[in-house]
């Protein structure tokens, strides 16, 4: 049923202890429940299925405050995405308002000068920056302090991009391999199975994505544990550091907690 200010016409499911708690909330807090607001398909409403397949509910939901509701152009779920997770994907579409103007920086690479403390490196190093001075003729040399500083300064890149390369940028979970992504690709495929055996085989596969990604990251501690070993023997120590402060460094928790208008925290 309908709650004015609250909800739209298009739920799914009937009203529960815990629905009546959640309309109590959005009324206290001047919030509106999105995916209901949007005439949408039933397969495009509830967001969790029971084991065995024979009851569906709507039990996730986006909420936002009610003098937003007007910039909120979407709200639904997606069944078929690959989440890992027995809820549907809920997604909601919204108009940014007073939206600035940011001007990207584009991101410069950085060259991985801690080689440089390899005295064979540095030494091809040496010798490359020499080599590309000695091939430049006398006519190209610019007879101005500016024009030689830029040639000087293109001699000292080239140089380090052809012997000590760049920092590589590391994604989130670094040791995600292909292998690993390869068995998630096959599990997307079952994900909307109907079939016992589908249902089956994506549990299947599910579990050994677990296994494989588990394997993976004990293979890359294992790597990154020798990596920054091998930079402490050498005196990298600050490369060692880096390593150190990127994977180990404390990490800030962010806690599933709800505070009044005070800051308090609110207790079930």
């Amino acid at each position: 049923e309908k709650e004015e200010n609250i909800t739209g016409n298009y739920g799914y499911g009937r009203k529960n202890q815990r629905g009546v708690r959640l309309i109590d909330f959005c009324k206290e807090k001047e919030l509106i429940i999105t995916n209901t607001m949007f005439q949408q398909p039933l397969s495009r409403r509830y967001t969790w299925t029971a084991p065995g397949g024979n009851a569906r509910y709507q039990i996730d939901y986006i909420l936002v405050k009610r003098n937003l509701q007007k910039n909120v152009l979407q709200s639904k779920t997606y069944p078929g995405a690959d989440i890992n997770s027995d809820h549907n994907l809920l997604c909601m579409k919204i108009r940014l308002q007073n939206k600035k103007k940011i001007k990207r920086m584009s991101k410069n690479r950085k060259y991985d000068t801690a080689k440089l403390k390899d005295e064979e490196v540095k030494s091809q190093y040496q010798r490359k920056v020499k080599e590309i001075i000695n091939n430049i003729e006398d006519s190209e040399i610019p007879p101005d302090i500016n024009g030689k500083w830029k040639l000087f300064k293109f001699a000292i890149k080239e140089a380090a991009t052809n012997t000590i390369g760049f920092t590589k940028n590391t994604p989130r979970k670094p040791w995600i391999d292909e292998s690993v992504i390869d068995l998630i690709e096959e599990r997307r495929q079952y994900k909307n199975g109907k079939s016992l055996e589908e249902k089956i085989k994506y549990k299947q596969l599910k579990n050994a994505v677990n296994r494989a990604a588990k394997r993976a990251k004990e293979k890359w501690l294992i790597e990154l544990h020798e990596e920054i070993d091998r930079c402490m023997r050498y005196g990298q120590m600050e490369k060692a550091y880096n390593l150190i402060n990127k994977y180990f460094g404390q990490k800030k928790i962010i806690g599933n907690t709800i505070e009044d208008a005070e800051g308090k925290l609110l207790f079930d």
